[in-house]
């Protein structure tokens, strides 16, 4: 049975649809496939054990059939789940292999947008700046723009796509859901010897960004916070 034939299903007047998949459902459930461990694949996705629990069902509900076996101690696929493993990666090295050359096309036209939330007490937009300067040497798109915002509008623009990635205080009251997120540590430069200590600072992006690109960008950000010592 292939891919297309798994993932359609009758409706009660006798009409087939297509199942709505979703681009981080078909992530998700590739990675625990790879891992086959929920804790490690959701680690590696920068999303919690539940959320990743709750996908996977809404998967199988979808393709109404098991894709997993799940035990306490072990989980392995199904023949229906080897099966869709294999259409599944098809269907987004397609649409990776797409949307990479759709930006390279697109190039300086279309900007990475940064949404940021300032940090109340301590100026972080240096290590902003800084972050989306590197932004710029590791995407296709050559324009990063830093867009300030309340709480309230930086969940919005991450839900909606008008941001692809956000950076905000982590000890703010954020809601996360339908979004993906992991936090930092940075120290602020120092200024006329003050010690502002170090802050967490929480990246956040829209559960459909692509995985790989999530690992680059919270890497680049982990990677440039400890240099940032000030002096």
């Amino acid at each position: 049975m292939s891919i297309a034939e798994t993932v359609r299903e009758r409706t009660p007047a006798g009409e087939q649809r297509a199942a709505d998949l979703g681009l981080s459902r078909l992530r998700s459930f590739i990675c625990l496939a790879e891992e086959l461990h929920f804790g490690r694949a959701a680690q590696r996705l920068h999303i919690s054990q539940p959320a990743l629990s709750q996908q996977i069902v809404r998967l199988e509900k979808e393709v109404a059939t098991p894709l997993l076996r799940r035990t306490n101690r072990s989980v392995w696929l199904t023949p229906a789940g080897r099966e869709f493993l294999r259409g599944a990666r098809a269907a987004v090295r397609a649409l990776d292999e797409t949307t990479d050359a759709t930006r390279r096309r697109a190039g300086s036209r279309t900007p990475l947008v940064l949404s940021h939330v300032p940090h109340p007490s301590v100026d972080l937009g240096t290590f902003v700046e800084e972050f989306c300067a590197a932004l710029k040497e590791q995407l296709f798109r050559t324009t990063v723009n830093i867009v300030r915002h309340s709480p309230e509008e930086h969940r919005h623009a991450l839900r909606d796509g008008r941001a692809v990635l956000g950076i905000c205080p982590a000890d703010n009251d954020f809601d996360l859901h339908g979004l993906g997120s992991a936090d930092i540590t940075i120290r602020p430069a120092a200024r006329h010897g003050a010690d502002h200590g170090s802050h967490r600072m929480r990246l956040s992006w829209p559960e459909w960004a692509s995985p790989a690109e999530v690992d680059r960008l919270v890497s680049l950000a982990q990677a440039l916070a400890p240099a940032r010592t000030g002096g």
